[in-house]
């Protein structure tokens, strides 16, 4: 059954009456990046706060995201014309009917992975593996072996999007 959304001074802003979410909240991961692509391609920057919003529930019937209570950026995404941004797009992606809603106070319990994290690991993995392929390459071996140097940095190229 359905209950009204808690006030702000609780932590959570809701822009429709929602439901409370329960331990089995559906999570598309995919449906989420694509509302922050579509943020994105307006608002790079107010995609980025969303990006480090956990997404709780992302699902055609409602799209639930958080921060921690002590998240700068909640503040932010929480902002009236932010919220309007998140939940025309949202509703551009998953339809219409789609509930949204943002908790500025998050539980330990509640403490998953935001888009960015994932990325960041990604980008981590994807540089220990070039610095690995660097280091053993044959070329790179005897040049170090020759000339007495050091591998210092590895980079790689940025990522589309800027990432």
């Amino acid at each position: 059954m359905a209950k009204p959304a808690p006030a702000p001074a609780t932590g959570t802003v809701a822009l429709a009456v929602m439901p409370a979410a329960g331990p089995a909240a559906t999570v598309d991961l995919a449906a989420w990046r694509r509302v922050l692509a579509r943020i994105a391609g307006a608002n790079p920057g107010l995609a980025s706060i969303y990006e480090h919003a956990v997404p709780v529930e992302v699902s055609a019937a409602r799209l639930h995201v958080g921060y921690d209570e002590t998240s700068f950026l909640g503040g932010q995404a929480s902002d009236a014309e932010n919220l309007e941004v998140l939940r025309r797009e949202a509703r551009a992606e998953l339809g219409p009917a789609v509930v949204v809603s943002v908790d500025l106070a998050l539980g330990d319990g509640e403490r998953h992975r935001t888009v960015a994290s994932m990325d960041a690991e990604v980008r981590r993995k994807e540089l220990a593996e070039a610095r690995r392929a660097v280091e053993t390459h044959p070329l790179v071996a005897e040049a170090v072996a020759l000339f007495g140097a050091e591998i210092r940095d590895v980079k790689l190229p940025p990522r589309e999007g800027g990432g």
